[in-house]
């Protein structure tokens, strides 16, 4: 990681102003020594790494998105799989109306799920799907706890 944000400082050191913003996301803001992480990387660099709250994640995710596919069409839902999460974000403007980040990611499923990476049967496949399916169910449930301002 200290050598991935070392080649993308050096690579816009030159600009004026930089035009990199070095942002951790959930593998660096769900680690229990996050802040040794972020202290070492800093020492190791001098680039002093923020780390992105989840639902920023998706803000970002779904702006992007939404700039991409161009204001005129129509409401835009945005899934975005990492390693740790799952961002989702929804609306018809340039900002999302709602945001939702939740510790599904591929890296975590795997690891928690389906240990050594392989699907060991059917039945084990079904019962995480089942699991996750209840698991995105429950966080949609309250309506509007993850919104912003329409």
């Amino acid at each position: 990681m200290q050598r991935a944000v070392a080649e993308a400082m050096a690579a816009v050191r030159f600009r004026s102003p930089p035009a990199v913003f070095p942002f951790a996301t959930s593998v660096i803001r769900d680690a229990s020594n996050r802040e040794e992480v972020i202290a070492q990387v800093a020492r190791a660099t001098g680039t002093r790494l923020r780390v992105l709250p989840g639902e920023e994640e998706a803000r970002l995710a779904y702006a992007a998105a939404r700039q991409w596919t161009g204001s005129e069409t129509g409401p835009l839902l945005m899934l975005d799989i990492g390693g740790g999460t799952v961002e989702i974000a929804s609306g018809r403007g340039a900002q999302p109306r709602s945001v939702l980040s939740l510790p599904l990611g591929a890296r975590r499923i795997t690891r928690d799920w389906l240990p050594g990476g392989t699907v060991p049967s059917t039945g084990r496949l079904e019962e995480v799907r089942e699991w996750l399916g209840h698991a995105l169910g429950t966080a949609a449930r309250p309506a509007g706890r993850h919104s912003t301002p329409a």
